[in-house]
């Protein structure tokens, strides 16, 4: 076995040394607690990746501002580290050993983030507070405890005829060793490590990290005039530090590459979600190669991949069943050979409906579907995973499915609705991975002729309290055996007297009760050029009713008695009030006038005012009228020579205009 050499740099290696770990380390950073910037803090835990123990003593360290600082992990392998301004802190993990001793664990580092506020999602945060800000952090430690064996064999066949047992041992030849440790912005320090065949053909590299896997590399090989390209593989690394990576083959460069294995060359079958992969006798320059992926719809998106000298193309999107499709693979291996090659293949048959009795015999939708049936559908393939959908005008109907192999029955919960339209959708997955086929059928059943009854039950629901200005209330009815529809009409005492259709709500079978809110149209604002609608002002009362219908017509409406009545029902309010002038006439010469403004909630009407005198005996009102608006009202209180208002009252006393009386207000100046 030839001399085996650890390649990598221990960063910071002369500082570190020189380090007194402490419990906990602040970050160096100006006025970090008072000008609002992100404060992090670090918590981590340290452990055996292998054993998945915590590892107690291990030095955490990290540079900041020309300075390296340092911790240690407790003996749970936890770290804290606060204070720390946003930015990437590359942390160094040490396991000490005691002097003399070889080192049981891979030094490592690993990039951690402290995110600005920006980057958190908050938006709202005062410049001049802190934020704090916490990542947790579980970070893997691998144990210098791999080995890993292997032989090299040189041949001077095509890759299509050699055999490893009858090749030549590559004497000398270097390979090199890369850790892959599989964790996001993590490195093994010194993760690469190299060797040198020996004699007879075999490798070994001992106090390796046990990494989840170590991609090998055997460098382009010269012997005896001949020149071998470099060859790579990818190996997992087992658990108990032992692992065997085979016989790795140098080709002769003079030789084409050539496909050692496939998965889908010529086949007619493969599934549409699958990765096509091709293993070629030699490593390809990955940057040179071009892969095209051509089928029924023209290119493909993929995602190309190398593992050594292993191809993975992976379609971004499942192909069509039953296509054919060709790969085409150009490029260059690392030796400079210039390769062409084009693969065909097809794909298997997808899931599609064959018939339903929603459909005639040339495919349409039919227009006379038995309200009485169950619907009924038979597919391509036997049915998995999958949702049907029924809808009338949007609203979903309730049905219960039955899947038998290729066959779906759906039953709905009550009969369909005569003369309606209706939307079948539907989702089905195979028994094919990920094949799926989505569609709907819009499909009309027969029609029935007979008219519907009177509605019943209809009675308001909502608001308890109808203001002035109300435009929205909610009713209820009963069901009406054979209605596909309801009409809402309304009239009002003053402008509209007749009937006016104002809603229209569809009939659902499985509904005891209808229930909706209804809006009232702006036909029915009584005061048009205020820009507020006013349905019920001037006690203006507003009368619902209901009538069903269907395909034949519309049913009679509800007889006077059964009607329901609405009206303002709630007490107008003061908004607010505003003095205007002042209210000290103790140094005038004449009698001065100061106005009380009052706000209402509403129109208002037969308002009325007491003044009730504190200190102000010479005070009294002189005028009381409603403003230009008609939803309040103005006092003008005069004034004696040498007085004023302090603690002198006005009552308020006045009506909405639907009769609505104000509960009594007092004004105190």
């Amino acid at each position: 076995m030839g001399n085996v050499a650890q390649i990598g740099l221990i960063a910071w290696g002369f500082v570190l040394s020189g380090c007194q770990p402490i419990a906990e380390i602040q970050d160096i950073g100006p006025d970090i607690n008072t000008d609002g910037r992100v404060i992090g803090t670090i918590n981590g835990v340290v452990r055996n990746e292998v054993t998945q123990t915590p590892l107690s003593g291990v030095t955490v360290s990290w540079a900041r501002l020309n300075q390296v600082l340092s911790t240690t992990t407790d003996a749970n392998g936890v770290f804290t580290i606060t204070g720390l301004n946003q930015g990437d802190y590359d942390l160094i993990f040490r396991v000490g050993t005691e002097e003399g001793e070889s080192a049981a664990y891979a030094d490592a580092t690993m990039r951690l983030t402290i995110p600005s506020l920006d980057a958190i999602g908050i938006l709202d945060q005062p410049t001049d507070q802190p934020f704090e800000h916490t990542v947790d952090a579980i970070v893997p430690i691998f144990p210098l405890t791999g080995r890993l064996n292997g032989t090299v064999i040189t041949t001077l066949e095509s890759p299509s005829f050699a055999d490893p047992e009858f090749g030549a041992y590559a004497d000398g030849a270097s390979v090199l060793v890369d850790l892959l440790p599989n964790v996001a912005d993590y490195w093994i320090i010194g993760d690469q490590f190299s060797t040198t065949v020996a004699a007879d053909g075999t490798f070994s590299v001992s106090g390796l990290p046990v990494t989840p896997s170590a991609s090998i590399l055997v460098q382009s090989y010269e012997n005896g005039g001949y020149t071998y390209a470099a060859q790579s593989v990818v190996v997992s690394l087992n658990s108990d530090g032992q692992t065997d990576a085979g016989s790795i083959v140098l080709y002769n460069s003079a030789t084409p590459p050539v496909v050692v294995s496939d998965d889908f060359v010529d086949v007619d079958d493969i599934l549409v979600d699958s990765a096509l992969t091709l293993e070629f006798s030699k490593v390809f320059d990955a940057p040179s190669v071009e892969v095209t992926l051509t089928g029924p719809s023209g290119e493909e998106d993929t995602a190309v991949s190398w593992s050594g000298a292993a191809l993975t193309v992976t379609p971004e999107q499942a192909l069509t069943p039953s296509a054919s499709y060709v790969l085409n693979v150009e490029g260059d291996t690392i030796d400079g050979y210039a390769y062409q090659a084009s693969f065909a293949f097809s794909t298997e048959d997808g899931v599609s409906l064959d018939v339903s009795n929603t459909l005639d015999s040339a495919g349409d939708p039919v227009e006379d579907f038995d309200i009485t049936a169950d619907v009924t559908m038979t597919f391509t393939r036997p049915v998995g995973d999958s949702e049907f959908v029924l809808t009338e005008d949007g609203f979903p109907v309730y049905i219960t499915p039955t899947v038998t192999g290729t066959d779906v029955v759906l039953e709905p919960m009550f009969d369909l609705e005569a003369d309606t339209t209706y939307v079948l959708t539907y989702t089905v997955e195979s028994d094919i991975v990920d094949d799926q086929v989505s569609d709907s059928i819009t499909f009309q059943t027969e029609s029935d002729a007979s008219l519907p009854g009177k509605v019943s039950d209809f009675e308001y629901i909502s608001p308890v309290e109808v203001d002035y200005d109300t435009t929205n209330v909610t009713l209820r009815w009963s069901s009406e055996p054979g209605a596909d529809e309801y009409h809402i009409y309304a009239r009002d005492t003053l402008n509209n007297t007749s009937e006016v259709l104002i809603e229209t709500i569809l009939h659902r079978d499985y509904w005891v009760y209808h229930e909706a809110t209804i809006s009232l149209p702006a036909q029915f604002d009584q005061f048009q050029s205020d820009g507020v609608q006013s349905p019920f002002s001037g006690g203006v009362e507003v009368v619902f009713n209901i009538a069903a219908a269907n395909s034949a017509g519309e049913g009679a409406l509800l007889s006077p008695s059964k009607e329901l009545d609405v009206e303002d029902n709630v007490r107008p309010e003061v908004l607010g009030y505003y003095v205007q002038g002042s209210t000290d006439n103790t140094a005038g010469t004449a009698p001065a006038e100061v106005t009380l403004r009052v706000a209402a909630t509403e129109y208002i009407q037969n308002i009325s005012t007491q003044f009730n005198p504190a200190t102000c005996f010479s005070c009294s009102i002189l005028a009381t009228d409603l403003n230009q608006t008609g939803d309040g009202m103005d006092i003008t209180i005069a004034i004696g020579v040498g007085d004023k208002l302090n603690n002198d009252e006005v009552l308020i006393d006045f009506k909405d205009t639907s009769g609505n009386a104000l509960v009594t207000e007092t004004y105190k100046f």
